[in-house]
This record gives structure tokens, C-alpha cells and sequence, in this order.
């Protein structure tokens, strides 16, 4: 489908507005995609939504180009971001970058991009307008601002030149030319003619060592730093558990920035739910998940010590009585604090339905989609302690990547 026949099948256009838009755009001679957001008719997210159905990968939102990487973004230069189109944005694993491309169908482009990157390429589509701002903003690059339709009229060329219009459609094959002061090399010095007897050797270049990680040499195991291992006690008693508990293994650091991005890159539903579920029974004693319609609130699942209690689901509750789950929605922030005492009518039945004595501490945190709260996580320490201060701290990057993987797989 065309980009134009996506956007109103979506309803951010009608046929009217892609009519007119199909009119000017020739005259402006940008893309599609490009007129909508200079005339501030769509955002950069909601065409890069609809690019991402287009050509079947993840779209490259705002929120990816923040997180971008400067150490992996100096790999490609100026000129060859300009030429391919491209910004890295950020590593999936350590073989495996996430790059930004206006055009993810071009095999030559991901081929020259994953021979300088030396990785393999994960294509993330974004418009032609936000690569343009993000190569202002990330590599100093100027940009020709957008001529208004008024003073195009004025200026327009006689009726025998012909004006050649840019199409809508993505180019297929070919790599955009770079920029001619990006294209410009300076002479070549001329050298005297070489005698025989007479040439002086020139110094070699200097040898830059590679990492291990780079040359694929294992690093032998006398030159590793010897660390203290610390030999845990041994246990005077050991506590059976039930068969159908899982071993919950605590969250670290390292484990929820992965967790996070488990959940930012999430293939489908389940695979997002499964994330989900392992980070808040990894980070939190005590969890649940309710979905927000319109002032209700239902429940979608919970877990507590490790065992899923299926009676959150049949909790249903208004979010116009006081509680804590009000607070975050209204606030649209996390809520992290003792239960608000005038809320029994609501976190009395939760806490019976979770196995759980009243805590000392609970945390709610709302999840954002398309400006409306959707979601409310909820959490509360372990034996109705205090919170793990990581994974509290790592909440708020779980909504958001939770958010921008609602948007991506409900398109």
C-alpha cells in the first residue's frame, strides 16, 4: 500500500486532505511524508508508524533518537549518513545495531552499513523530515528550511521549463548522493618523480592495538585479573519449596536494562506480556497489572512470591474512588508510598486477592499511550516491605518502552 492509502486507512487523513496534500507536494518537491509534518498536518511518530506498516519493521520514534549512542554514531561519518541515509541509534546486543534508515528495503544500504558498523543491521524506518532535523541536531548539519506554498507561487519557473517532482514513493534501489560540500576532496599533493637510489622510505603508519572483542582473540586466562570470590554460607536449613514455584533470581542492574529493552523490541503480545511478567516478578515480592476503560479499572493479572494469583482478575474497581491507583492516574507520574488510608474500599479486596498483608510501601506507575493511561502497574516489596530502590528507579523506562511497543504492534 502506498503511504497516503496507510494514512487514511489509519484516519489520521481523510480523502480530502491527502488530495490536497498530493496537490502541493510536487510544488515544494519533498516527499509525502516530508509535507505532512512541515505543515505541521501529522507528527514525525504518526508517519513513522505508518512508514513501519509500509515496509514491515519498527519505526525509528523521537524516543529512539534521545537514546542514541555518540560512540556508535562517530562509526559512520557525516557524508556516509548523508549518502545512506542512516543514523545508528543504539546496540540490541553486541553484534547487532539499530539503525535509523529512510529507506530499510535498500540491500545495498544495509549491506555498505553492516560492512562500517561492523555488525549486523536492524533496520528501523523513520521519515525523511526526522533524519533531516536529527543530522542538524546530532552531526551539524544546516538544512534548507521549507519554502511557503504563497512564495512558491510567485516564484514559480515559466510554463516551458519543466519542473521535475519528486515521488512519494520510497526509492527502491538507488542510494541518495551525498551532499556536494560532503563530496569535495582537496588536492592531492604532486610528488617528485622517484630516482633510483634517491627514494626515501616514508614512516609507516601507526599501529592502533584492536580489542579482543574486534580481532576475535580469545584473551588468555593468566592475564585476567584474579577477583575475591566471596563463598556464600552454608544453610543450617533448607526451606522446600512448592513444586510449581519458580526460582525468582534477583534483579541486577545489567538484568533490568535488558529487561527493559526485552520489552521495548518485543516481537508479539505473548512475548510482551512474558517480558513484562519476568521483570516485575524479578524486581518486586508482590505485582499486578490492570487495564484502564474510560473511570474503571480491570484486572489483568498478579503474582505474589512468585505464584500467579489468578483472583486479580476478577477485580474490577472505579478509579473515581480514593486510592492510590487515582493518584497515578491523575497525576499521570508513579505513585511510590504508603497506601493512602482512606482507600480500603479498594486495596482491602487487592491485597486479599494477592495473598498479601496491608505494606508498608506500594508503587503504581501509569502506562501512556497516545496521551490516554491505559495501564497501571502495581508493585509492593517483598514479606510487605520497602521497594527495591533499582527496580523502582527502572519503572519508569518500563512504561515507556511498554508504551512505544503498544503503538508498534497495534499498527
Amino acid at each position: 500500500m502506498r503511504l497516503g492509502e496507510i494514512l487514511v486507512k489509519q484516519g489520521l487523513l481523510d480523502q480530502a486532505q491527502l488530495a490536497s496534500a498530493l496537490t502541493h507536494q510536487p510544488a515544494q518537491g519533498t516527499r509525502l511524508g516530508t509535507y505532512l509534518v512541515e505543515q505541521n498536518i501529522l507528527t514525525c511518530d504518526q508517519v513513522a508508524l505508518a512508514l513501519a506498516e509500509q515496509f514491515g519493521v519498527p519505526p525509528a520514534l523521537e524516543a529512539d533518537f534521545l537514546r542514541a549512542e555518540a560512540a556508535l554514531r562517530k562509526r559512520l561519518v557525516v557524508h556516509q549518513a548523508i549518502e545512506l541515509q542512516a543514523i545508528p541509534l543504539f546496540f540490541i546486543n553486541p553484534r547487532r545495531v539499530a539503525v535509523a534508515m529512510a529507506n530499510p528495503a535498500n540491500q545495498r544500504a544495509l549491506d555498505r552499513l553492516a560492512f562500517i558498523l561492523s555488525a549486523t543491521v536492524e533496520p528501523l524506518v523513520a521519515p525523511e523530515v526526522a533524519l533531516t532535523r536529527q543530522f542538524e541536531i546530532l552531526y551539524r548539519v544546516r538544512r534548507k528550511r521549507a519554502v511557503p506554498v504563497a512564495s512558491l507561487a510567485l516564484d514559480a519557473p515559466p510554463a516551458h521549463q519543466p519542473v521535475e517532482a519528486r515521488m512519494s514513493e520510497p526509492e527502491s534501489s538507488e542510494i541518495r548522493p551525498a551532499l556536494r560540500s560532503h563530496r569535495r576532496r582537496p588536492p592531492a599533493p604532486r610528488l617528485a618523480p622517484l630516482e633510483p637510489g634517491k627514494g626515501r622510505p616514508e614512516p609507516a603508519a601507526p599501529v592502533t592495538p584492536m580489542e579482543d572483542a574486534l580481532c576475535f582473540t580469545p584473551t588468555p586466562l593468566s592475564s585476567l585479573p584474579r577477583t575475591h570470590v566471596r563463598t556464600p554460607p552454608t544453610p543450617t536449613r533448607v526451606v522446600l519449596r512448592h513444586p510449581l514455584t519458580p526460582i525468582v533470581v534477583p534483579i541486577t542492574s545489567a538484568g533490568a536494562q535488558l529487561a527493559v529493552e526485552q520489552i521495548r523490541f518485543a516481537t508479539d503480545q505473548q512475548d510482551l506480556s512474558d517480558n513484562l511478567f519476568t521483570f516485575l516478578r524479578a524486581g518486586f515480592g508482590v505485582g499486578a497489572l490492570f487495564a484502564v476503560a474510560g473511570a474503571m479499572a480491570q484486572g489483568l493479572f498478579g503474582f505474589s512470591d512468585g505464584r500467579v494469583c489468578p483472583e486479580v482478575e476478577n477485580l474490577r474497581f472505579s478509579l473515581s474512588l480514593p486510592s492510590c491507583f487515582r493518584i497515578a492516574r491523575s497525576r499521570r507520574a508513579t505513585f511510590r508510598g504508603s497506601p493512602p488510608p482512606d482507600g480500603r474500599v479498594v486495596h482491602g479486596p487487592l491485597w486479599t486477592a494477592l495473598h498479601s498483608q496491608p505494606p508498608t510501601e506500594v508503587l503504581v506507575s501509569p502506562v501512556i499511550v497516545d496521551g490516554l493511561v491505559t495501564l497501571l502497574l502495581y508493585a509492593q516489596g517483598e514479606c510487605g516491605g520497602r521497594i527495591n530502590d533499582l527496580a523502582a528507579s527502572k519503572m519508569k523506562q518500563v512504561c515507556e518502552a511498554l508504551s512505544s511497543s503498544l503503538l508498534r504492534l497495534a499498527v
